[in-house]
């Protein structure tokens, strides 16, 4: 079907509206260049979750496209954060760190997924008590998304344990362990979850990586940046095409997922992105992820022929809307 293509090439042209091609863009990790980017994707997120309530153009839908790669700039910019505030507060950042970072993002997702729960129940579903149970720790689901909280809530605990309790180490050899850490959590789910679950993972501690040694791989971009920026590409070409089945398929896909973020890192040292709307959207991440799934869960539960035609795109339109009220008002029923 040829509408989501339409919705995609318009958050696209909203991405670039007002960028600015420059020689060399000093914010390019700033907080507005990430959030704009952050806000980009989680457009492309609402757009594939909502494919899955339209059944029949959802296998036609971007997401055949794009798949996981939708994710990578949330976890590449999160693992950077975490290692720039380690740069700048040092070892206070990592005592804080369980509570305001790993706890207030579990708290804030349990208050979704009982909110979850309640609309399930008010729409006359009911969930088995072993499934409410594991959802709040993001293992199972009662209609949201859960993975990501799941994975991201992993990539935390393996950032603090590898800088607080092996904070003895040589800064590259704690680095070395958020690797390995992170790759374990990412083996291990391979053997019981879907590709989903892990197969991004690995980008968490790329972020880290390029908050950690920024100055270093400045200067080395500022002298080979189109060679890297070809490699990238060709890497990330290779990799497309390896199978996307087997045992390594973890480790193909992570590559591609890192090479993807590292394109978008390269490719905003050049272009300002200047969109308020997309911006709005990526400061408003966690509540636009977690609740987007609420009024599509309520409209096509109330009114499932229509999302069998083309009133289908007046629902996705209605639940956007209802997605960012609900994006708003979070600030007001958030943990802090």
């Amino acid at each position: 079907m040829i509408v989501p293509w339409i919705v995609f090439s318009l958050i696209i042209a909203l991405l670039f509206h007002h960028a600015k091609l420059v020689g060399r863009n000093e914010a390019y990790l700033d907080k507005g260049t990430t959030s704009t980017i952050n806000g980009f994707f989680i457009c492309v997120v609402f757009l594939v979750h909502f494919a899955q309530y339209c059944s029949d153009y959802y296998s036609n839908s971007v997401s055949h496209l794009i798949r996981q790669l939708v994710v990578v700039s949330f976890l590449f910019y999160s693992g950077y954060g975490c290692a720039i505030q380690y740069r700048r507060k040092g070892r206070d950042y990592l005592t804080t760190f369980p509570r305001k970072r790993i706890l207030m993002t579990l708290v804030n997702f349990d208050i979704a997924v009982c909110m979850f729960i309640i609309v399930g129940l008010l729409l006359g579903k009911s969930f088995p008590l072993r499934q409410i149970a594991l959802s709040f720790i993001g293992w199972d689901a009662v209609g949201n998304s859960a993975w990501y909280i799941f994975a991201i809530l992993l990539c935390y605990a393996a950032f603090w344990a590898s800088f607080k309790l092996f904070g003895s180490f040589p800064q590259h050899l704690r680095m070395v362990t958020c690797v390995i850490l992170v790759a374990l959590f990412v083996v291990a789910l391979s053997r019981i979850k879907e590709p989903y679950w892990y197969n991004t993972m690995m980008v968490f501690p790329a972020g880290v990586l390029y908050g950690l040694y920024k100055g270093q791989i400045e200067g080395f971009l500022a002298r080979y940046y189109w060679p890297c920026l070809a490699f990238l590409g060709a890497l990330l070409a290779v990799v497309t095409h390896l199978p996307v089945i087997g045992p390594r398929y973890w480790a193909s896909f992570n590559l591609k997922s890192i090479s993807f973020a590292l394109i978008i890192v390269l490719a905003t040292m050049k272009i300002e992105l200047r969109s308020p709307a997309l911006r709005w959207c990526g400061e408003h991440l966690f509540p636009l992820y977690i609740y987007q799934r609420i009024p599509m869960i309520l409209f096509s539960t109330l009114h499932p022929t229509a999302f069998k035609d083309w009133r289908c795109w007046m629902y996705f339109l209605l639940s956007f809307v209802v997605s960012v009220f609900i994006a708003e008002q979070y600030r007001r029923f958030r943990f802090k």
